[in-house]
């Protein structure tokens, strides 16, 4: 069970990845970078093998610098 405090927002963003498929040519930039951000999450986590360990490329957002 997840308890969430009142008044505060979880740092959990739940999302359906076909909205972000075709966007149209007058997307805001802020949309069109999470676009690109969640389909290289998707894109990196199946790459690999399964059972296999692996090290993330994908930048952290963040965190300061953005450190992997």
């Amino acid at each position: 069970m997840v308890q969430v405090l009142r008044g505060t927002v979880p740092r959990v963003l739940v999302t359906d990845l076909r909205h972000f498929l075709d966007l149209s040519e007058d997307a805001p930039g802020p949309t069109r970078r999470l676009a690109e951000h969640l389909s290289n999450i998707v894109r990196a986590a199946t790459v690999g093998d399964v059972g296999t360990a692996w090290k993330s490329a994908l930048p952290c957002r963040r965190r300061p610098a953005h450190r992997r």
